[in-house]
């Protein structure tokens, strides 16, 4: 009888165990689940709240079943290192799925390691592609300093692999596929950036920005004309803007550059037009400069 006894109580205790442990897990689902369906402006402190009473999981399946889950509720709590290690975690024990290919490389982007980001998406771009692109979009912002930073440090295929992601995520966007052409132009990849260029122009065709950039591009590449006429069509969709934003754009710059080293800038006035953007800007310095060269050589009749 005496040998029974501690038995009961080693099950007693393991029992109490079990059900502290499930209630606990309870405990992370309801919170977890309040996170998923928070309002912005409570996003904060539901994710901090599921994220401690992931922490307060005790070792064990509960937990091991959560992995996912808590790592989502780190990232969200600004804990993006731990998330990490959580991460890794579910991917020693063979967790595999799109939606922890999102968290891993949002936990990898929050914890400034670019490079383990890029590894976990060229990981699992393959298998998830659409969740790879999604978490890349979600951290636009570091994705697209990480890639540009690679790509000033020699790690060309890390940056353009970013890039190119950004460029495909859903829906397609004419200033990423821009981005990712003038990432194919730093590369030397010509007739692929310009592709990517006239495909940025399908998406966003009043986009003067790309305009102008497509023009810096013809021109680097010999095609005055080319870069001429999108240069113009820069300038005239700077025009058609609204009065508050009108004459800022970069196009007119360029026209009036060309016009300064000898080449025929028209139609219109260059100078006129110049005059326009510097009403609105009278702070453009390399404009007011290259205005006044073209003015004093058409003086002197060389223009």
């Amino acid at each position: 009888m005496q040998q029974i006894v501690p038995a009961l109580g080693l099950g007693l205790v393991l029992v109490l165990a079990g059900a502290a442990a499930a209630q606990q897990a309870a405990a992370f689902d309801q919170a977890h689940a309040a996170l998923v369906a928070a309002e912005s402006t409570q996003r904060p402190a539901a994710a901090r709240a599921a994220a401690m009473a992931f922490l307060a999981l005790p070792n064990g399946p509960e937990r091991s079943a959560r992995l996912m889950e808590g790592a989502e509720a780190l990232v969200a709590a600004e804990r993006a290192p731990l998330a990490a290690e959580v991460v890794a975690e579910a991917r020693a024990i063979g967790m595999r799925s799109g939606r922890l290919a999102r968290v891993a490389v949002a936990a990898a982007l929050r914890s400034q390691d670019f490079g383990a980001a890029v590894a976990v998406a060229r990981q699992d771009a393959v298998a998830w592609p659409a969740d790879v692109r999604a978490a890349l979009l979600a951290d636009e912002r570091l994705a697209a300093a990480g890639a540009e930073r690679a790509l000033r440090q020699g790690d060309t295929a890390s940056g353009r692999f970013v890039f190119e992601q950004l460029a495909a995520a859903g829906p397609v966007s004419g200033y990423r596929v821009a981005n990712f052409a003038l990432c194919l132009r730093q590369l030397g990849e010509v007739d692929e950036a310009r592709r990517q260029y006239r495909l940025a122009l399908v998406l966003a065709a009043d986009d003067l920005e790309i305009e102008n950039d497509f023009g810096l591009f013809l021109r680097a590449q010999g095609d005055v004309a080319g870069a001429l006429a999108a240069f113009r069509r820069g300038w005239q969709l700077d025009l058609a803007r609204s009065a508050d934003i009108r004459g800022r754009g970069p196009a007119v710059t360029n026209l009036v550059h060309l016009a300064a080293i000898g080449l025929d800038a028209g139609p219109g006035d260059v100078l006129a037009d110049a005059s326009r953007a510097l009403a609105v800007r009278p702070d453009a310095t390399m404009l007011r400069r290259l205005t006044l060269d073209v003015a004093v050589d058409r003086a002197a009749g060389r223009r």
